[in-house]
């Protein structure tokens, strides 16, 4: 039998049986069940009335297996017959609300990736300061994958059906060629602590070469290759003064992208020149620059035949930044339009950085002065960033004055567990 609560919260069943056995269950409208009573009573012994307490845990989230977010549908049940479901989007997050806090089995269909997996998720206990709403409980629904995995798109975002994959390990001269179909992939043949450059192959096209690190207790981030364009970036070095500055290092990434791709560069000879190639439907690219005595230098530069002029300046400031690393959101640096990943900044030499304890602190080397933006920002919201002011929910802005420092610090402390 079953009665709608009104409004109000009462209910009402109306011509119970009497003389059986029978249990409570309150569910929604959706079918989710959010409570059951414990035991089975008898309806000739059950009181007139009675009360139905249900607790409320607001939860936020994110279904992935390895670095590859799980859009479908992720259900949460128990041994005691609960069950909610949640709508996981296309970064894999979801939020809502539970019945309890504890220990739940969850189930995530994705019919994107063709995955259907369960395993177990311990939601924790709201807590909040006197007087405020308690933030909601992290839980990161997660499939271990040691294995490099990715799609493979063109210019309109389609999927390749059939494409080679030439897989390195970084810093060796030794490429290995896979065949994949379906517009997918996923190669397995890969060590922890390592990294590897990833480059689509169709005839007479390829994609960007794309860096992906293997942690040494994580799983390596999805890779989303576009097949496009294969284009030439030209251009010379100069100091604030006009005179060349050779000897300098970059790379050059394409816009928007979700900051994987890479092209590496060198300024050398008696004009500093630099020639770097990349692989994209765009017409920008960003560059980021270190040369020796020189402060490091990001910006944004147009796709043109053009010989662009890098000017870098001889006096930059140092960065405290400061972020806490979960798998829904990265960390990203913004300067004039171009987005550059906390983690690659990290890498600079002379760069001093702290990952422990659900956060990452960089103190940078010198970088050029001005307008800086520290974000955390979802892979969607990072690949589809175009250029402009950084508009995102969670950002923090400063200006970084000539042989001073500037200290950019976001809030939150990470979700227990998290990398």
């Amino acid at each position: 039998m079953t009665a709608a609560a009104r409004p109000d919260g009462t209910w009402r069943h109306a011509k119970v049986p009497s003389l059986v056995a029978a249990r409570l269950r309150v569910s929604t409208e959706e079918g989710d069940v959010w409570w059951v009573s414990p035991e089975p009573f008898s309806t000739a012994e059950a009181e007139r009335s009675g009360r139905i307490d249900l607790a409320v845990v607001s939860v936020r989230g994110v279904a992935r297996v390895g670095k590859q977010p799980l859009p479908g549908l992720v259900t949460f049940t128990d041994d005691a017959g609960l069950r909610v479901r949640f709508v996981s989007g296309v970064d894999g997050d979801f939020s809502g609300a539970l019945p309890r806090a504890g220990s739940w089995s969850v189930r995530v269909r994705s019919s994107r990736v063709a995955l259907d997996r369960t395993t177990t998720a311990e939601v924790g206990e709201p807590s909040a300061r006197r007087g405020e709403a308690p933030p909601p409980a992290f839980v990161d629904v997660r499939f271990p994958d040691r294995a490099i995995r990715g799609e493979v798109i063109d210019a309109e975002g389609n999927a390749v059906e059939r494409f080679k994959l030439s897989i390195g390990e970084a810093g060796t001269s030794t490429d290995w060629i896979e065949e994949f179909d379906d517009g997918v992939f996923r190669y397995e043949r890969i060590a922890t602590g390592t990294a590897y450059r990833v480059t689509a192959i169709v005839p007479r096209r390829t994609s960007a070469t794309y860096l992906v690190r293997v942690p040494e207790d994580d799983d390596p981030e999805y890779v989303r290759a576009v097949i496009g364009q294969r284009r030439e970036l030209r251009g010379h070095v100069v100091s604030t003064t006009g005179r060349p500055v050779p000897g300098g290092r970059g790379t050059v990434s394409t816009v928007p992208s979700g900051g994987l791709d890479y092209s590496w560069f060198s300024s050398r000879g008696d004009r500093a020149e630099f020639s770097a190639h990349v692989s994209s439907p765009t017409d920008f690219a960003c560059l980021f620059l270190s040369s020796p005595g020189h402060a490091a230098h990001l910006s944004r530069q147009e796709l043109t035949t053009d010989d662009h002029e890098i000017v870098v300046t001889p006096i930059g400031g140092t960065l405290v930044l400061s972020a806490p690393t979960e798998p829904l959101r990265i960390p990203a640096l913004f300067r004039g339009g171009c987005a550059l990943r906390l983690s690659r900044l990290s890498e600079m030499r002379g760069a001093i950085v702290d990952d422990r304890g659900g956060r990452i602190e960089v103190v940078t080397p010198p970088v050029e002065p001005g307008p800086w933006s520290l974000c955390l920002v979802t892979r969607g919201e990072l690949e589809a960033y175009k250029g402009g002011d950084p508009e995102f929910p969670g950002c923090v802005h400063g200006v970084l004055d000539a042989g001073e420092s500037l200290e950019l610090e976001l809030p939150g402390a990470g979700p227990p567990g998290s990398s």
